[in-house]
């Protein structure tokens, strides 16, 4: 019988995750690593806030604690974001901070 590892809420653990920006939104790459005995967080590719200081591990972990992803998921969703920006400005992905608005989208088949 395999244990599952359950993440803790206060402890933030090193690898690839994967949040939403905002409900009902895409999901985003993040990624935990530490540097010396601090820790560095990055949502789908910024590492600091908008007022330039860097983003809170702290403050991001409880929103991916569960949420594990491998490291060839993390860049596949750096890359979609990219594409999306490039080629479909109205693809989900271009703006993760944004809801998803399936009336907007083209039917799949």
């Amino acid at each position: 019988m395999s244990r599952r590892r359950v993440d803790r809420i206060d402890r933030p653990r090193a690898g690839f995750f994967r949040t939403r920006l905002i409900r009902g939104g895409i999901f985003v790459g993040v990624r935990f690593w530490t540097e010396g005995r601090d820790w560095r967080v990055e949502i789908d590719g910024r590492t600091t806030r908008d007022d330039g200081f860097p983003l809170d591990p702290l403050e991001v972990w409880p929103y991916c604690a569960g949420q594990e992803i491998t490291e060839r998921e993390f860049h596949f969703l750096a890359r979609r974001r990219q594409w999306a920006q490039e080629h479909a400005p109205e693809h989900p992905a271009a703006d993760p901070g944004e809801p998803v608005d399936l009336s907007k989208l083209p039917p799949r088949f």
